[in-house]
């Protein structure tokens, strides 16, 4: 039996789902998303329940597969089960191995993006900004956001994590940077405006609309420092009057 469940956006479990936590092996994952994984371990631990933190080798390995044909294994995810391929992995390879499944189901930022007023009915695919490195700078996220603008749809941006230890989420100001550097190597432009969303949910939520070359103009300021973790971008596409307004109430107004 595998458990597949979600944390949510702020860590949560109801209390049914604890119950029946009681009666499984608890594996938390703590890769595809930052967090501080210690007060989930900490809270379950009051609960009667002992979890372990696994990390992405055995996540798609075949570690949880093969307990799971002997034993009740939960593995905890943060945000919503299906946030990452990841886990759409690991589903299929249960179901294909005639292991039963069960899902919790519980917030993620593709729903709770819907927050600073932009439809999530026209959202495009989402595209993550991972960490350049020598020998590897990819430019897909660009193209994929100029894909959905030219249909007129958002492009919900999210920024890679690093770290095994301590997971650290790429800095905002690091993520535009990057964005600026992959249009710059494609030969195209495709970012006019940006919506900055920072811990959607949490104790310090911040949101801010503004157009780039602002944010360019404040690069290297202490203003990219009030962005916590995690964070992420909405590149707009063709936006409708309310949405309009909507983005007015995060604007960066002058002298802020």
């Amino acid at each position: 039996m595998l458990f597949f469940v979600g944390l949510g956006i702020d860590n949560s479990l109801d209390c049914k789902t604890i119950e029946e936590l009681k009666s499984y092996e608890v594996f938390i994952e703590n890769y595809t998303m930052p967090s501080n994984y210690k007060e989930v371990i900490e809270y379950l631990r009051e609960n009667g329940i002992e979890a372990k933190l696994i990390g992405r080798e055995k996540v798609e390995s075949s570690f949880l597969i093969e307990k799971a044909r002997k034993e009740k294994i939960a593995l905890l995810i943060g945000g919503d089960v299906f946030s990452a391929t990841t886990h759409y992995t690991l589903f299929y390879e249960a179901k294909k191995e005639g292991i039963e499944v069960k899902v919790k189901h519980n917030s993620s930022i593709f729903s709770a993006i819907a927050k600073t007023g932009l439809s999530i009915y026209k959202f495009g695919e989402a595209c993550t900004i991972s960490f350049w490195e020598e020998n590897f700078k990819p430019t897909s996220p660009i193209l994929k956001i100029k894909k959905n603008k030219e249909r007129g749809l958002h492009s919900l941006v999210l920024l890679d994590i690093k770290g095994k230890q301590k997971r650290e989420q790429m800095k905002v100001e690091e993520g535009i940077k990057i964005m600026l550097k992959m249009e710059e190597k494609e030969g195209i432009k495709v970012i006019e405006d940006l919506l900055i969303a920072s811990r959607i949910g949490l104790d310090g939520e911040k949101i801010c609309y503004l157009k780039i070359e602002k944010a360019k103009s404040l690069f290297g300021t202490k203003f990219f420092e009030g962005f916590g973790e995690p964070s992420c971008f909405v590149v707009p596409g063709k936006l409708n009057e309310i949405e309009k307004e909507f983005l007015s109430l995060w604007e960066l107004k002058d002298g802020n």
